[in-house]
């Protein structure tokens, strides 16, 4: 059972730790400025205020609160992403050896806020088919 723990604990410090991101399409009126900002991923690192991994479900926490913003603020211009999920699973969302460990180990990856709303989910084959264009190998299924 520590092994275990230790193992969640060191996949949930992938995820936090992850630079890895996925581009906006950039179908909205955000200025290029804004979006550039936002999707290089520092504030909305600095807004995750948790990481877990239960029941095989990745479970990514943002308080906006904490880099300073309302939630008004958080939604018109530092978060550019309709489902955040997008940006949580980019870690699990290629073909190399790291991913595809981190795949292993959740079904799902789930973004909340800290007042308990979704900011969006999708399964890791959603994340996979994004980043490679590719359905999920039949061996992750």
């Amino acid at each position: 059972m520590r092994l275990l723990t230790s193992a969640r604990k060191q996949l949930a410090s992938q995820f936090r730790d992850s630079h890895a991101h996925i581009r906006g399409n950039g179908a909205d009126d955000r200025s290029h400025a804004q979006r550039a900002y936002a999707v290089d991923g520092v504030t909305l690192t600095k807004a995750v205020t948790d990481v877990r991994i239960e029941n095989d479900v990745v479970t990514v926490v943002f308080d906006p609160a904490s880099v300073h913003a309302d939630r008004e603020t958080w939604d018109t211009m530092i978060n550019v992403f309709d489902n955040l999920a997008e940006w949580t699973g980019a870690p699990i969302a290629f073909t190399n050896d790291e991913s595809k460990a981190l795949r292993m180990a959740a079904e799902t990856v789930d973004a909340v806020y800290t007042d308990g709303s979704s900011g969006g989910s999708l399964t890791k084959a959603e994340i996979y088919r994004m980043g490679t264009g590719k359905d999920l190998p039949a061996d992750e299924r």
